[in-house]
């Protein structure tokens, strides 16, 4: 009994342990300067219509990195809106994203995003 509850233990572990792992993320910032490309999916009956960008985003550093993440809104996001994205850090992909103010983006990202501005 003693050994069953410790192999189920030991996998708990295992299985948080790496799932923690796999879920880690960087944050970078990213403008919205282009419409993106408009992606229509049929699923049945059902029509999505979506929108893909490809941008460059620059983490607290200004370090930057070609982020490619869909929009999941009928409608483009609004044009130069700036987003923190975080991308995921040990598989491909984005975690999540969010709108944020100028004044929330560090120093260095902003001077990045500015730069590409121009």
């Amino acid at each position: 009994m003693k050994y069953l509850l410790s192999v189920i233990v030991l996998a708990i572990l295992v299985f948080g342990g790496y799932n923690w792992y796999m879920g880690q993320s960087e944050d970078y910032y990213v403008q919205i300067t282009n419409e993106g490309t408009k992606t229509t999916q049929t699923d049945g009956s059902e029509t999505y219509i979506n929108y893909e960008y490809e941008l460059p985003g620059y983490n607290e550093a200004g370090k930057e990195k070609k982020l490619k993440f869909m929009g999941f809104q009928e409608r483009p996001l609004k044009m130069n809106h700036y987003l923190k994205v975080s991308q995921f850090i040990h598989k491909t992909g984005v975690k999540t994203y969010e709108e944020v103010a100028e004044n929330e983006i560090p120093n260095e990202a902003l001077k990045q995003l500015q730069t590409g501005r121009k």
